[in-house]
Order: structure tokens, then C-alpha cells, then sequence
């Protein structure tokens, strides 16, 4: 006889599950790979498709083709996910179920088998173990790949209390995503903003369990480093979410800033400006020229310290004022160490001379990859007069519902998940930074 079916609700919880791993490219034979148990795999196999996949009922792709996966995780997913639904059938079996009960779907098993019939590309060789774009050693090379593609993948996150509804567009209901593309090149070009790394993941997953210090009536936000973005999305989605006033300054390399960064605002639909008189802010900022500015003893209300008629480094902050400072995964190149400790010293600075209580804080999230780097970081904030503390990075975590009849827990939604293997390629540290007191 058939499973029971789960409640509504478990299944909805199992369908999003692999929807935000999958919709995040995370390698599906990871162990960091979440699975529901079997028996509920049962149940929401017939969803898959339209979930993941973006097919309507005849097999035709629907939707934004840009946001599709590659072929090569489709073809590492789906040989994964019908091995498991073909274990859960057998199990099912087993357990007392009728062989005909349950098979595998056919848009699964129909849309695998035109993915295999594609011809094989060398980009995917790795697809289905250990992501190499996961993989970082102690000396970054900076190099880019001869051929570098690039690839889209969305984290969906819960931004607003979800609604229980069973259609695809319902299901992410209180959920928000961010839309990123990109490079399979680790790094290029002496920047690291090619790619999201772990301490931005975990850094986002932090801000939504402590929304209230990001939106509070008032609050000025600056990013360091953004990079590719997703911070700052994130961060931007919980100030307009808020409504109360919250604003946020992206900053990165001017190169950065006029492509990836403000192509990753576009896709995401946030407006941005280049004035300081707007919700969210892009600004160039170089931490080498700020530290050559303050070295050369020049004010921020120096004419001579603009250039070509923009704002120095130090008097974009000081128009800014901020009183929380991000940064994630920014310590990685120890000549640029100097410059960051002089950046973050002059932000804080910055936002203290127009905060009031309390006062302006940085918040720096790092894979620590070569401990004598982080070290020399750590040294000169020390030297520079700065206050430091180590704080526990919180992740935001959705539990399942509670249904006893499944002999399995059904595993968490954990926001902004991925492959990062600590003991292979760094602990992940979040350092409070403050002005002494």
C-alpha cells in the first residue's frame, strides 16, 4: 500500500530544501548536500521538475533561460536525485508498499536522458564531487583562467514570514533570492571579487539573525570589498524591508564597482547612485590611495585632496558617516593589509564624528587561510589603536515542521549554505571591530 503522505507543510519545507541548494549550485554528492529522508522524497519528487528544472507538464523549459543551471550540474543533479528516489522506492518496497505504487517521475527520468544525449564539455568534468570553484590555497594566485565562463546561481533566503501554498511562485513566499553570475577563474586581475566566497555566505546568513542592528532608524551601512555583491543585496533587501530609513554605501575598486558590482545591483533589481543622497550608494574606493592620503596629512576638507572633481577616499567617508562597517573575506593579500587597517580605522572615525550613541562598529568576516596573515591583520589593528573581539557568526536556520511518522529527521533550510570544508580550506572568524573607548 502507499506511504501516508506528509503534511502540506513538509513538503513544502522539502521542496525548498533542495530548492535553495540546488538554485545555489551546491555539488549534490557534497556532505554538505542536505537530502530529505526517503520516504518524503517520495512525496515531493512529482514537484521537481517545476521546482528545479522549470518545466511545465509537456517537458518545454519555462522561464528565464539565463537563470538555468549548466548542463553539467543538471546532469550531476539528476543522476544523484534519481538514485536516491530509486533507493527510496526500493526502501518503500521493502517497508510493504505495492512495486507499482511508486516509479520515478518521467519528466526526471525524460530531461536526464536529453542531457546525456548532449555532447560531454571538460567544464563539468567536477560538477558532481567537490566543487574546484570551492577550493583556495594559502597563496592566491592571480591569474585568471585562460577561458573563464560564468555561471548564474541564486541564494534564496527567508526575508519575510513564509505562507504555506503549494504552487512554485507560493513557495518562496516570504523568501527573497539573490541573483549572481559568476566566473569559474578563483581570481583575476589582483581581486577576489570574481566569485562569492564562504565569509560573505556566512556574513549574510548573520545579518538576517540580527536584522535590527542594520535597520535601525538612522543606520548607514558601509561595505568594504564588496565584490560580487551579495552582501549588499542582502543587506539592502532587509533596510527596504524595514522602512525605516536604513542606508548602504557599496564600496570596491573602481573597476569592480562599474561591472560586477553594479551589474550584480541591476539583476537584482536594486537602484543604486553614485551620490551620497540615495538608499544605496556605489563609491570607488581604493584602501592603497586613503592610506597615501592620510600618510600625506591631508584633511578631509583639503581642496587638494580631490581628484578630477570627486570626493577623496576620506572625504567620501566622511559624507557617508558610517556607523556599521562590513567586510567579508578581505584579508587575504598581506601588502593590502596595511591599507585596510588605515580604511577601517578612517570609517569608524568617519562615523563617530557625526554618530551619536551607539558608536559607529566594523564587523569583518574571514576565512582564515593563512593564519600568519590574519595574525599581521589582527597585529595591526592593535598598532593602529583599534579594539577587537572575536564574535560567533550566527547562521539562520529553518527548522522543519514536527511530524513523528517519518523514521528520519528531515534536515534544516540553512541559509546561504555551501560546500566550504573548514579543515581543507579555512575556518570562517567574525572579528568585532570598535574605536577605543
Amino acid at each position: 500500500m502507499p506511504v501516508d503522505a506528509p503534511p502540506q507543510a513538509l513538503i513544502n519545507h522539502g521542496r525548498l530544501l533542495l530548492l535553495t541548494q540546488y538554485s545555489s549550485r551546491l555539488p549534490p554528492r557534497s556532505p554538505r548536500f542536505l537530502w530529505p529522508p526517503p520516504r518524503l522524497l517520495l512525496h515531493i519528487q512529482p514537484f521537481l521538475a517545476a521546482d528545479l528544472l522549470g518545466l511545465d507538464d509537456d517537458g518545454e523549459e519555462t522561464g528565464d533561460a539565463t537563470h538555468r543551471a549548466e548542463v553539467a550540474y543538471q546532469k550531476s543533479f539528476l543522476k544523484e536525485l534519481i538514485k536516491r528516489i530509486e533507493e527510496a522506492i526500493q526502501r518503500a518496497i521493502e517497508d510493504g508498499a505495492e512495486r507499482d505504487d511508486w516509479e520515478v517521475e518521467d519528466l526526471l527520468l525524460s530531461h536526464y536522458a536529453d542531457l546525456m544525449a548532449m555532447p560531454s564539455t571538460s567544464s563539468g568534468a567536477a560538477v558532481g564531487g567537490s566543487d574546484p570553484m570551492e577550493s583556495l590555497s594559502a597563496a592566491l594566485p592571480y591569474t585568471n583562467h585562460s577561458t573563464p565562463l560564468e555561471r548564474h546561481l541564486s541564494y534564496y533566503y527567508p526575508l519575510r514570514h513564509p505562507q504555506e501554498h503549494g504552487a512554485h511562485k507560493d513557495l518562496i513566499s516570504g523568501w527573497d533570492q539573490v541573483h549572481l553570475y559568476e566566473s569559474s577563474a578563483l581570481v583575476g586581475a589582483g581581486t577576489t571579487a570574481l566569485k562569492t566566497w564562504e565569509a560573505s555566505l556566512r556574513l549574510a546568513s548573520h545579518v538576517l539573525c540580527n536584522k535590527s542592528e542594520f535597520t535601525a532608524p538612522g543606520a548607514r551601512v558601509l561595505e568594504l570589498g564588496s565584490g560580487t555583491g551579495l552582501l549588499s543585496v542582502v543587506v539592502a533587501a532587509v533596510q527596504r524591508e524595514a522602512g525605516k530609513g536604513g542606508r548602504l554605501c557599496a564600496t570596491d575598486l573602481p573597476s569592480i564597482v562599474r561591472g560586477k558590482l553594479k551589474k550584480t545591483f541591476e539583476h537584482n533589481d536594486v537602484t543604486t547612485s553614485t551620490t551620497a543622497d540615495t538608499d544605496v550608494q556605489l563609491l570607488d574606493l581604493d584602501w592603497v590611495e586613503l592610506e597615501h592620503e592620510v600618510k600625506e596629512g591631508k584633511s578631509q576638507d583639503d581642496p587638494s585632496s580631490a581628484s578630477n572633481g570627486q570626493a577623496s577616499p576620506t572625504q567620501a567617508l566622511a559624507a557617508f558617516a558610517p556607523n556599521l562597517i562590513l567586510g567579508a573575506d578581505i584579508i587575504f593579500d598581506p601588502s593590502i593589509i596595511s591599507p585596510l587597517v588605515t580604511t577601517i580605522k578612517c570609517a569608524l572615525e568617519a562615523g563617530a564624528a557625526k554618530s551619536r550613541a551607539p558608536s559607529p562598529q566594523a564587523l569583518v568576516a574571514s576565512t582564515v587561510r593563512n593564519v600568519s596573515t590574519y595574525s599581521r591583520f589582527l597585529a595591526l589593528l592593535d598598532a593602529a589603536g583599534l579594539v577587537s573581539e572575536e564574535v560567533e557568526l550566527q547562521r539562520c536556520v529553518v527548522e522543519a515542521p514536527t511530524y513523528g511518522q517519518l523514521p528520519e529527521r528531515t534536515p534544516p533550510i540553512v541559509a546561504f549554505s555551501s560546500g566550504h570544508d573548514e579543515q581543507r580550506e579555512g575556518t570562517v572568524k567574525g572579528l568585532r571591530i570598535r574605536l577605543p573607548s
